[in-house]
């Protein structure tokens, strides 16, 4: 039954998840779950995912869902066409990244159990990309602290050197040939040639390959090194 089927999902939503701001949906049946679920202002966005685009085509047909589809609080994206993009677009975004922790997967209804395979993969890849989404920002609380200690070693010298914008306005258009250095094999072979026009162009080297130059007296224009 339709109506009991959706006054289940109504009421465990409102009961267990009243106050979550994201919902995550697969299928967009009749459309009525969302609509009632919107009406409840602490939800402000809800992800849908459709395989049968023509359920979507009908029911826009019978329902209205511009103000949904305006604000962003519906969100529907076609299962049949998910990229690794979209994925990560998705989790990384907010506020759908601060609430990764409570994400879970429901189905808007019991029609849509025969798409177990492709419910599964999505709710792989959705947890997937958030799990990366929250490593990019770090999981080891010593390594943020030495990230911190290195900041604020080097602050002094951030705050009296020129921005980059800085940088880019008084160094650009300076030279018309850019050379490109780093370490390998070949770079003690090329050193004679390198010293020979190092004031003909602008060098960008990498910051292992300093300390070669400056033994041989070639002075790069930009060291370029990764940082915490």
């Amino acid at each position: 039954n339709p109506l009991t089927e959706l006054n289940s999902l109504l009421n465990t939503y409102n009961d267990k998840y009243f106050l979550y701001p994201v919902l995550y949906f697969y299928g967009f049946g009749n459309g009525i779950l969302f609509k009632a679920l919107l009406q409840n202002k602490n939800h402000k966005h809800i992800v849908v995912f459709e395989k049968e685009l023509e359920i979507i085509y009908i029911m826009f047909h019978l329902i209205d869902f511009c103000h949904e589809l305006k604000n962003n609080s519906l969100i529907i994206l076609n299962a049949n066409t998910l990229n690794l993009n979209d994925y990560n677009e998705l989790c990384s975004s907010n506020p759908f990244f601060s609430f990764s922790r409570v994400y879970f997967l429901e189905l808007s209804s019991d029609y849509y159990e025969k798409y177990k395979e492709d419910i599964l993969n999505i709710n792989q890849n959705m947890m997937s990309h958030f799990k990366k989404a929250i490593f990019s920002y770090g999981n080891d609380p010593l390594d943020a602290l030495q990230g911190i200690e290195q900041f604020t070693y080097n602050l002094p010298k951030m705050i009296t050197n020129p921005t980059f914008k800085e940088l880019l306005t008084k160094r650009s258009n300076l030279s018309d040939t850019a050379i490109i250095v780093s370490t390998g094999p070949s770079l003690t072979k090329q050193l004679p040639i390198l010293k020979e026009y190092q004031n003909k162009a602008t060098i960008f080297c990498a910051d292992s390959a300093y300390a070669i130059l400056a033994k041989h007296g070639i002075k790069p224009d930009y060291v370029c090194m990764l940082e915490r």
